[in-house]
């Protein structure tokens, strides 16, 4: 099986949001620049002004994907992921079901995997899902926004768990 590395399309989608990194001496700080034709050379990292050489010397704090279905604090403010997913999705009447997920009417509910938005529709007998078509770019802009692993990263050890450290910089 071959061993996944960090790239930088791992987290490209995650630098304008104020990522934070983990670095070899075990420090949080932000990335603030380093792109160049698609690689990255080196990364000026803030307060501390020194630049990593190479990509895989740092991995990126994340939030894991089960954060999609809890409240967390972001920006100050306490949001449910999934929820605003819906809303950005075009559902206006978007309700948190703690056991079901993010309901938008009687038995009709959102979901959102971390590749694919789909409405499931719960009969009494039957379990239909439909896929929704939304313009998916501004669902991973919001992922990204958030910080949430969609790819993978933390499971492969690429990536540290905001649950991993003693205080989540991101609260």
């Amino acid at each position: 099986m071959e061993t996944k590395t960090l790239e930088l399309k791992d987290i490209a989608g995650y630098l304008p949001y104020g990522v934070r990194i983990f670095d070899t001496q075990t420090k949080m700080i932000k990335i603030i620049s380093g792109c160049e034709s698609g690689k990255l050379t080196s990364v000026y990292t803030e307060g501390i002004g020194f630049c990593y050489e190479f990509l895989n010397k740092i991995k990126p704090i994340l939030r894991p994907l089960s954060d999609l279905y809890k409240a967390i604090t972001h920006n100050g403010k306490e949001v449910c992921p999934i929820v605003e997913l819906a809303k950005i999705s075009g559902y206006k009447n978007v309700k948190f079901v703690k056991e079901k997920g993010c309901m938008l009417d009687r038995n009709k509910y959102f979901y959102f995997d971390g590749t694919e938005a789909y409405i499931e529709t719960r009969e009494i007998f039957e379990t239909y899902i439909d896929y929704i078509e939304c313009d998916l770019y501004l669902l991973f802009d919001y992922l990204h926004e958030l910080k949430i692993d969609y790819r993978g990263l933390i499971d492969a050890g690429l990536a540290v768990s905001v649950y991993d450290l003693e205080i989540n910089p991101y609260e």
